[in-house]
């Protein structure tokens, strides 16, 4: 009887070190899961700031896409204007 105790002590005691030894490792597998949590989560910050920035950037290159579209069609109807005077001068030293 003393034999079978010692040795489902021996068994029980096995069994207690190897949960314990499996509990210190999942610890140690959660303190890295969690850290790269923590990265991932700090990268889609950085993501989405970048995101939003890239956004603005955007939205003041068409204002100035457009700004600059306009001022080129201004000077064309401004050169338009003066060949069409131009034009109109020759015309008239032509006939006169």
């Amino acid at each position: 009887m003393t034999n079978l105790v010692e040795d489902l002590r021996e068994r029980i005691t096995s069994g207690l070190k190897a949960v314990s030894e499996s509990g210190q490792r999942m610890v140690s597998l959660d303190k890295r899961y969690a850290s790269i949590t923590d990265a991932v989560e700090e990268m889609m910050i950085a993501i989405k700031k970048l995101i939003s920035e890239s956004e603005q950037r955007m939205v003041l290159l068409d204002k100035h896409f457009t700004s600059v579209t306009e001022a080129i069609q201004g000077m064309t109807k401004e050169t338009d204007n003066v060949i069409s005077s131009s034009q109109q001068l020759i015309d008239q030293k032509h006939e006169g």
